[in-house]
């Protein structure tokens, strides 16, 4: 059965925790080409970044699923 939904990002560092969590809910097939991070980090590359994504029903929000996903994040 398919779902209308949508989404919540955040992004975690291992040794700083949260470093961003989307203001807004994501649709599907919305983009996001940059963020403004919640937390103040010197620029480089971060390998030790986890994305953590979070999918709910549109009605009456009841949370679907959700995954972590290890990524590199660049500030630039």
């Amino acid at each position: 059965m398919y779902h209308s939904a949508t989404h919540r990002l955040s992004i975690a560092l291992k040794d700083i925790s949260t470093v961003w969590t989307a203001d807004e809910l994501l649709n599907t097939g919305d983009v996001l080409l940059s963020i403004d991070l919640d937390s103040t980090l010197e620029l480089g590359i971060y390998r030790n970044a986890v994305m953590k994504y979070e999918c709910y029903t549109l009605e009456g929000m009841t949370k679907l699923n959700d995954a972590e996903i290890k990524c590199t994040l660049a500030v630039e």
